[in-house]
């Protein structure tokens, strides 16, 4: 039965169709499936138990994805941290929520130093493009590692659609950022509903404009997924280069705000 966030993998029929797409990466559903239950392993023999929170802090990437449905496939729960935050922001999501592992890159690690030492709860980093240099007070996991790592021959998950699935946080505009609890259910529910009222199919191009870290960004890798579909990532620009990248590479959905509507409206884009 369907009933976790992972699951939507199992959606697409065709294993060898590209599932994400950054760059001049591409990765098909099937290697994709093959690095979540690889990453998936490496966290559990890391210790993650059933429930526990695991911080993803990077900018738009492969590995992003890989994260968001490698924690949810290990037991645990995903919490997407907004990269431009300042670092006393991160520190207070991570101790509101209590992360015990964080994914992160090396760049962004330099950055959080301070911060790092006032989330008790925290025991494992895991690291995009670490090296020899990378200095940590904390056990270092290398994620190209875990991607690598060999996968089990059976799978036992953990969990039900009522366990927590994420916690995503406010912006903390009227004050600190306060975090929404979904479930795997709610999550999943939330990509039925948007994928059929925009009727999405598996040869739409989701082009992720909008960070996981909001539910409407969230929305754009679970439809994408769960109806066997492609999603683009790319990092945040503004309005116009935005519009110019869609109509180049023929997307048919963006989360993306109304002059990218109208803009694709002239360009004969099919905006999501």
């Amino acid at each position: 039965m369907d009933c976790l966030l992972h699951h939507i993998l199992r959606t697409c029929v065709v294993p060898d169709k590209e599932a994400v797409v950054h760059g001049d990466q591409r990765l098909s559903y099937r290697e994709l499936g093959r690095r979540v239950t690889s990453v998936a392993n490496g966290l559990r023999n890391a210790g993650l138990a059933r429930g526990e929170r695991v911080g993803i802090f990077l900018d738009p990437c492969i590995q992003q994805v890989i994260s968001i449905l490698s924690v949810s496939k290990a037991g645990g729960v995903f919490v997407p941290i907004n990269t431009q935050l300042f670092p006393e922001q991160f520190a207070h999501i991570a101790r509101d929520c209590g992360i015990s592992l964080l994914i992160t890159s090396a760049a962004k690690l330099s950055l959080l130093s301070t911060a790092l030492r006032s989330i008790p709860s925290l025991r494992v980093l895991v690291l995009v493009a670490s090296d020899e240099n990378t200095e940590a007070t904390l056990p270092v996991l290398d994620f190209e590692d875990l991607e690598n790592s060999p996968t089990p021959d059976t799978w036992q998950d953990w969990g039900i659609s009522k366990d927590l699935a994420a916690i995503l946080y406010t912006s903390g505009s009227t004050g600190k950022p306060k975090g929404v609890m979904l479930s795997h259910a709610n999550v999943l529910a939330g990509a039925t509903i948007v994928s059929t009222y925009l009727e999405i199919s598996s040869t739409d191009r989701i082009l992720a404009v909008l960070p996981f870290t909001f539910d409407a960004g969230l929305n754009q890798l679970t439809t994408a997924l769960q109806r066997g579909g492609t999603l683009v990532l790319i990092n945040f620009v503004f309005c116009a280069p935005d519009c110019r990248h869609a109509g180049k590479r023929a997307h048919h959905g963006t989360g993306g705000c109304s002059h990218c509507v109208e803009f694709a409206g002239t360009t004969g884009f099919n905006p999501a």
